[in-house]
């Protein structure tokens, strides 16, 4: 019997902590040639998988945006359509995370594996997290159970779905986690899946096959003790298509803010209402003005469990692709 062929993985670069250098003052700076440091790391990578690597862009996390986002899901979707990959690895900075996977796992039509990685240190730092999970990403992506279950996110040694996935900690390297736990783990005797996402997402979604080449913009308010409604007006003259609330609580805001969201959704301006609480679901309980139950009566739209961030992402997606935003409502409950 012929000995077993490595899945063949594309390692795609975007850059972010992970290959980033330290200056002579110790603050971490671009790198001139990220990709080569993944050279150094390449040996243990290439024990579990044949990888390629490509280099797509070199920022940090905080930069990857709307623009880069639907160039970046063009690229995926040419490579992962090859018949000569068989998964893909993206690694970017920590801050981009959330959103680029939530948005890809809305996205990619695909059921072959695609994970995401990233570090709070970088590879060539003292005590880095990034070899670690370079590998554990890699071993993700050449498990074939990894395949169907979405976009995925590998650090410490655990697996989260794109749509659980939260940055918690600002700087420890264990600084992901998802309010359902992960899905899997990875250890030194392999990859261990223990559930599987149930909500629609990549080969299931139906912006999958969407073309995309630009997103409406969307901005996000937070509700906080005397709020009005100064910023969510200003966001709307700047051309925003709709507004994300980061509620109070259950999804409740002051009076002030809470009758602007009330105008402008009776009129037809998409809002969707997220909380600011790190668990739990949104959901129209409290009736007065600027609670919960008088926002939906007005139009508003539940976010159930999905972060501000996160819905955010998904409110953008659904105006560019619905032929209907009176479908709006049913993507929240499906996604």
């Amino acid at each position: 019997m012929g000995k077993q062929r490595r899945p063949r993985l594309r390692l795609v670069l975007t850059g972010g902590t992970c290959l980033m250098d330290q200056d002579e003052n110790g603050s971490l700076v671009l790198a001139a040639k990220g990709n080569e440091r993944i050279r150094e790391v390449l040996p243990a990578l290439e024990r579990w998988a044949e990888v390629e690597v490509e280099e797509f862009s070199n920022v940090p996390g905080e930069w990857l945006g709307p623009s880069i986002w639907v160039r970046l899901r063009t690229r995926l979707v040419e490579i992962l359509s090859s018949p000569g990959v068989d998964g893909a690895v993206v690694v970017l900075g920590t801050d981009g995370l959330e959103e680029t996977a939530y948005f890809l796992h809305l996205t990619i039509p695909t059921r072959k594996p695609l994970v995401l990685t990233a570090s709070l240190r970088g590879l060539g730092e003292s005590g880095s997290d990034a070899p670690l999970n370079l590998v554990d990403a890699v071993r993700v992506a050449a498990t074939p159970q990894a395949g169907g279950k979405g976009v995925l996110a590998v650090m410490n040694g655990k697996i989260y779905s794109a749509r659980e996935v939260r940055k918690t900690d600002t700087q420890a390297v264990a600084p992901f986690s998802g309010e359902f736990g992960p899905l899997g783990l990875v250890d030194r005797e392999g990859v261990f899946f223990y559930r599987e996402p149930l909500r629609r997402h990549t080969h299931s979604s139906e912006f999958a096959s969407a073309p995309l080449s630009t997103l409406p913009r969307v901005d996000l308010c937070c509700a906080y003790a005397g709020a009005d409604g100064a910023l969510v007006e200003a966001a709307l003259a700047a051309g925003a298509e709709g507004i994300v609330v980061a509620a109070l609580g259950s999804g409740n805001v002051s009076q002030e803010l809470g009758e602007v969201l009330m105008r402008i959704a009776s009129r037809g301006v998409p809002v969707v209402v997220s909380t600011q609480a790190g668990n739990g679901r949104a959901s129209p309980i409290y009736r007065y003005p600027g609670g919960g139950k008088d926002l939906a009566q007005a139009g508003c739209i539940f976010a159930d469990n999905l972060s501000p961030l996160k819905a955010r992402v998904l409110l953008m997606v659904a105006l560019q692709c619905l032929p209907s935003r009176r479908d709006l409502a049913r993507v929240f409950a499906e996604y």
